[in-house]
């Protein structure tokens, strides 16, 4: 370990350690963390120990070498990668969804970024956040899982220190909307607050959305109240009641229906652009989940397509994922954030294969949500994202109070 990297261990072990109560990972050999992923770059050392081995033709297809370099024109970092299939398969993944390197040379020999995934580290001025993405295809099978979150995988993380950049969240303001902005010592406060409305029993994934839309509102509402940065005033403001209209279903859908309508658009236009195979099967793919909700929408299925009982326990855990992993921050301001969440949401369920007249269930929900949310992190889809921030704000409200 250098110098820089056991420095950032160090300070990392010196903060509080923050982990989602229940929160648990199982490998189920899913091979989703070999697939869809740039593996690279990658450190010349650990390519020159992978490439002393004799590798089969099966992982070098034929062609030599199992790695390629790139300069950065095709969107990458520049640096060395393993080659992949056209269906975006790492060459090393065997037809067992196995990892050759990790079955022939141990799990130390395999690349940072494949020992790191699924897990995650946010770090903030007091606290490290450890949790795994809902990335695995097998994700639905996992989260309520009987192999929590351990110390020993979060000192495995700092082991890949500095390879593996945390995601350092300090803004100099905590924004809820482009016109709201609170102390950012309110953070903490704010988070518990929504993570307890996400959790609370017997309620469904709908309920828990319009709770956080309430506790929007009211801190909108009395952002002048909150200037000081005290807690106990922001937990006060949450527990007000709220008297806001009730959603409206039909315009719910319409403003879902021209989001998911200019997505399709703008990636129509990106794949006139694209070069690369597979960034074509990207957007085909992604083409197609867009054209069944598109399908469902017209036949007038309600965007809040009912789910069993674990599938909306894992709808509700993917929202909780959401804030405690602070993905919202990339969307400007909370409540954009909380429209991409509840796009993503209403997208799994209406892109979903379902029986008719069945609730969805956690598998059929998950086969779309992981590859979706992959999707809207692609380089060629972020610059939308960040284009539709108000329409995402109507979604997440409803109307326009925000």
């Amino acid at each position: 370990m250098t110098r820089e990297s056991t420095s950032d261990a160090q300070r990392l072990r010196g903060k509080k350690r923050v982990v989602l109560p229940d929160s648990t990972f199982e490998c189920h050999a899913c091979g989703t963390c070999c697939r869809s992923f740039d593996v690279g770059p990658i450190p010349e050392a650990r390519l020159e120990s992978i490439a002393q081995h004799e590798w089969p033709d099966a992982v070098t297809r034929g062609e030599g070498a199992f790695f390629e370099r790139s300069s950065g024109d095709d969107g990458r970092k520049p640096g060395i990668y393993f080659r992949q299939s056209a269906e975006g398969a790492c060459v090393f993944l065997g037809a067992d969804n196995l990892c050759e390197i990790h079955k022939r040379l141990g799990e130390e020999a395999k690349p940072w970024m494949c020992r790191a995934f699924p897990f995650t580290l946010v770090e903030t001025p007091e606290r490290v956040y450890f949790s795994v993405l809902p990335d695995s295809r097998e994700f639905h099978a996992t989260f309520r899982g009987t192999r929590p979150l351990d110390a020993l995988r979060f000192d495995e993380m700092l082991s890949l220190l500095p390879h593996y950049e945390v995601h350092r969240f300090d803004p100099p303001t905590l924004r809820i909307t482009p016109r709201c902005e609170v102390p950012i010592s309110l953070y903490e406060t704010l988070e518990a607050e929504m993570l307890s409305l996400v959790d609370r029993p017997g309620q469904t994934l709908g309920t828990a959305l319009l709770a956080l839309r309430d506790l929007s509102i009211a801190i909108v509402e009395a952002q002048d109240e909150l200037v000081s940065g005290d807690s106990e005033r922001l937990r006060a403001i949450a527990r007000r009641p709220i008297r806001t209209d009730a959603p409206d279903a039909s315009a719910f859908s319409q403003v879902l229906a021209g989001l998911v309508g200019s997505l399709g658009e703008g990636l129509d236009a990106l794949m006139a652009q694209t070069t690369t195979r597979r960034e074509r099967a990207v957007g085909d793919e992604l083409l197609g989940i867009i054209a069944r909700v598109n399908q469902r929408l017209r036949v007038g299925l309600p965007a809040t397509l009912p789910a069993d009982e674990r599938g909306d326990a894992l709808l509700r855990e993917l929202a909780r994922l959401f804030i405690f992993q602070k993905r919202y921050e990339k969307m400007g301001d909370l409540v954009s954030g909380l429209g991409f969440l509840t796009l993503n949401l209403s997208v799994a369920r209406l892109a979903a294969p379902v029986d008719e007249g069945r609730p969805l269930d956690a598998e059929a929900i998950q086969r779309v949500a992981h590859r979706f949310n992959q999707f809207t992190r692609h380089r060629f889809v972020q610059p939308w994202l960040r284009s539709m921030a108000a329409p995402l704000r109507v979604l997440f409200t409803h109307h326009a109070l925000l």
